[in-house]
């Protein structure tokens, strides 16, 4: 018998933030062996933290084997009814009920992650010994690979994924984060640890195979926040779990020609209906100092149009962006160095200027000049002293640019008259002019 075992509560789900266990150690003797003394470790939710559970779709990886790790015994400890859909990279398993888990995929193993849908809350127990890490390899193919985490502990990405050839990887996400891979420098991102019981794509240039660190002890707590984001009295959040699909996308987004340059702004994510599918701050990129948004979006089906709004934490106001995107899954658009740029183009505030009419005093005609921002509708009138209007100098559309209008008043008697300007039911000018004859 194995002198050390490893019981593990695996929680399966997050909603606004992720816990994933805390840990509690304790000496044991073997009951097999009791002359051998042995760690046993047993791995659950802290019942002080603050961590709502929810159902849907999430991704996990086992750090424990034991003799048994066909499908239907590794996940016994669901409770029955509770999860109905499980798939790995190449096959898949639906739940039946009262006969358990049948389909394409049989067992699990633990060098692969995999993706579990859940009806409702659920603990998954599972009882084993921990993986041999220096012995088990991870195998890498070109392209996409769905990759577990064999150590017990949390490691930094770089050190995780040091066995990897360097430049060989270029890209690895999380469910809810994603680092990319720069020569020279490592990977940085979003994803900045890897942690147990999580599952992990990565996507290699060309084949290779790799161990994790094994690191000491066997200690592991990690978190992972999701804060709430208001503006307008409106909270806006991300539930990864709801969708089956994720994207990501390095973006750098310029107003009016201007790179924004500080991390006051945080860049949301909307599908048509209005739904936060992605939110994340502004970081500053090391290698060029530059401000980026290292953004997942999530979503159920492809080619989904997102929008984007921008909101800025000092002055608690957002700013609607000009560009969209048809959401694919894994898409992987941009980096630090070569982000998506967004725009925001306010437009120029609609100008109308009227000048002073000439001459002034006049006989019998009299000139005004109309300069316009944009194509719009004017109307010019005459009015006499007692504020009745006398003549219509022009009613109608004004292209942009400069027009020079006039007003012949030979049937008029000399007096004082007023010269009124109005665009879209607003008036723009008003002027005295005299008229000698």
């Amino acid at each position: 018998m194995l002198n050390r075992f490893l019981n593990v509560f695996l929680t399966l789900s997050v909603v606004s933030s992720f816990l994933l266990a805390d840990v509690f150690m304790t000496e044991l003797t073997d009951p097999q062996n009791s002359s051998d003394a042995g760690r046993y470790v047993e791995l659950y939710n802290n019942g002080d933290e603050d961590v709502d559970l929810s159902a849907g779709w999430n991704w996990f990886s086992l750090n424990v084997f034991s003799d048994d790790m066909s499908l239907n015994s590794a996940l016994a400890g669901i409770a029955d009814d509770t999860a109905t859909y499980i798939k790995s990279q190449s096959s898949f398993a639906d739940y039946y009920s009262g006969y358990g888990w049948y389909g394409q995929l049989s067992d699990i193993n633990n060098v692969e992650m995999y993706k579990i849908f859940m009806l409702e809350d659920e603990i998954l127990e599972f009882t084993g010994a921990p993986v041999d890490v220096a012995s088990t390899f991870i195998p890498l193919a070109t392209g996409w690979n769905w990759i577990g985490y064999t150590p017990q502990i949390s490691s930094a990405i770089n050190n995780a994924l040091a066995g990897i050839t360097p430049d060989n990887a270029t890209y690895i996400k999380s469910q809810s984060g994603f680092a990319d891979y720069y020569s020279g420098y490592g990977w940085y991102g979003q994803l900045s640890e890897m942690n147990p019981f999580e599952g992990y794509q990565i996507y290699m240039v060309n084949e290779d195979s790799f161990t994790y660190p094994e690191g000491t002890g066997l200690v592991m707590s990690s978190n992972i926040n999701h804060k709430d984001y208001y503006f307008s009295d409106v909270v806006f959040d991300v539930n990864p779990h709801k969708y089956e699909f994720n994207g990501s996308a390095t973006i750098q987004v310029s107003i009016d020609g201007e790179k924004l340059n500080h991390d006051n702004y945080e860049l949301i994510a909307f599908d048509q209906k209005g739904e936060c599918v992605g939110l994340t701050k502004a970081y500053k990129f090391p290698l060029n100092d530059s401000y980026v948004f290292g953004l997942m979006m999530y979503n159920n089906k492809e080619l989904a149009q997102l929008n984007f709004k921008l909101y800025n934490l000092e002055t608690n106001t957002y700013i609607d962006l000009d560009d969209t995107l048809l959401f694919e899954s894994d898409m992987h658009l941009g980096d630090g160095l070569e982000p998506v740029v967004f725009t925001k183009t306010n437009p120029l505030p609609e100008s109308i200027d009227v000048s002073a009419a000439y001459p002034n005093p006049f006989n019998p005609v009299i000139s005004f000049d109309v300069e316009l921002g944009s194509e719009r509708l004017v109307t010019a009138s005459v009015f006499n002293i007692k504020g009745q209007k006398v003549a219509n100098v022009f009613d109608g559309t004004l292209n942009q640019g400069l027009t020079t209008l006039f007003w012949n008043a030979s049937e008029f008697s000399s007096g004082i008259y007023f010269l009124n300007v109005h665009s879209n039911g607003e008036i723009i000018s008003s002027q005295k002019i005299s008229l000698l004859k």
